[in-house]
């Protein structure tokens, strides 16, 4: 349709007609799809000609589209420029319908050059027009916008964002906006997904999806798909992946875990771990469990009282105390030992790793698949 009308305006050769369908038409349309390159084309042949024929408040719309463009183009200071000059226009016309289109876009670019507050305080003004003009067209993308600038301004303040891409989404329902209720699922279920939400994050974003059946290349609906994916994705050997561990001894007195804000990296299949519980992390998706039982042979061995050394004093640190454990080079690799008694000139040190001997039971809970091969 938009296509038609494009090819219309031109054979009528009516510039009013053409800068309009190229700003407000086939133009936005292009925008809303992702499509940079075209989107470009309309708007600077809208620009050319609405300053010809003095058509300001079409170049505004040129000017905002192409603002876009630049954001997508990584020139962001260009964008940013692009888009504060369309805005002026607006206000220079009075003619403010789709204003809050465009300050939706230049909050986004805001956000994208750091500036994260004043991206924040644009949408505060164009929630706050939308409120005295009743142009409601905007608002759900208004607030997913609001709540990816309040995660880039402070990214502990998940619930702040949370609770604007809830907002966003039920607007977008009641309006039955279903393209702005597919941004907003698909911004929400990625901060389920860092939160360590992954289930609730499919269930959220899954049905949405398989609603649309046409339009599967669009920005939009390609990005949905690839947080998708990623949700449902399972750890594979190369992989690297963030990781929570507790590791208990039979007994239960707790030998060793991560803190709760600081996982750690490893490689499925590498050398970070032992082998069973790096093997056991394949298969797993982000936010399972699981629990091992690993024997002696499985884990550190058991305990040999014949593997004593005696090393020289200055080989282990000058404040050194009985029971300390650290590393050192033995027979050209490094190993834990335990200090058992210090004498003047060596120290006696046990080789044995100080679990060996004990069932252990590790509690392993996949946070991210953070890169592997072929992802």
């Amino acid at each position: 349709m938009a296509q038609r009308a494009l090819t219309m305006a031109r054979e009528r050769a009516r510039p009013f007609d053409l800068a309009t369908v190229l700003s407000t038409g086939i133009g936005y349309a292009r925008l809303l799809r992702g499509e940079v390159s075209k989107t470009r084309q309309c708007a600077t042949e809208a620009i050319e000609i609405a300053e010809m024929h003095h058509f300001p408040y079409l170049q505004a719309r040129g000017l905002v589209a192409l603002g876009w463009c630049c954001l997508q183009e990584g020139d962001i200071a260009q964008g940013i420029d692009h888009l504060k000059a369309g805005i002026a226009a607006f206000h220079a016309t009075g003619a403010l319908t789709t204003l809050p289109a465009a300050q939706a876009l230049l909050a986004g670019v805001l956000g994208a050059a750091g500036r994260a507050e004043d991206g924040l305080g644009v949408i505060a003004e164009a929630l706050d027009y939308i409120e005295n003009s009743g142009e409601h067209d905007m608002e759900a993308e208004l607030h997913r916008i609001e709540g990816v600038l309040h995660l880039s301004s402070n990214p502990a303040d998940v619930a702040a964002a949370e609770a604007n891409f809830d907002q966003a989404m039920e607007t977008a329902r009641d309006q039955k906006a279903s393209a702005w209720e597919l941004r907003a699922a698909t911004a929400l279920a990625r901060l389920y997904h860092d939160s360590e939400r992954t289930e609730a994050g499919r269930d959220l974003l899954a049905p949405l999806y398989a609603w649309f059946k046409e339009g599967m290349e669009t920005a939009d609906l390609r990005a949905a798909r690839a947080q998708l994916e990623l949700l449902a994705a399972t750890a594979r050997e190369g992989d690297k992946v963030h990781i929570h561990y507790t590791i208990r001894a039979e007994g239960g007195t707790m030998l060793d875990r991560t803190k709760s804000l600081s996982p750690a990296e490893v490689t499925v299949g590498g050398s970070e771990l032992l082998s069973v519980v790096s093997m056991a992390l394949i298969g797993m998706v982000p936010g399972s469990k699981t629990v091992l039982t690993l024997t002696p042979e499985q884990a550190f061995g058991e305990r040999d009282e014949d593997c004593m050394i005696h090393v020289p004093r200055a080989s282990v640190p000058v404040d050194a105390k009985v029971d300390d454990i650290f590393t050192v080079e033995h027979e050209g690799q490094p190993v834990l030992i335990t200090v058992l008694e210090i004498e003047d000139d060596f120290a006696t040190c046990d080789l044995n790793h100080p679990w060996a001997g004990q069932t252990l039971n590790y509690e392993i809970k996949l946070q991210k698949i953070i890169s592997g091969s072929g992802r």
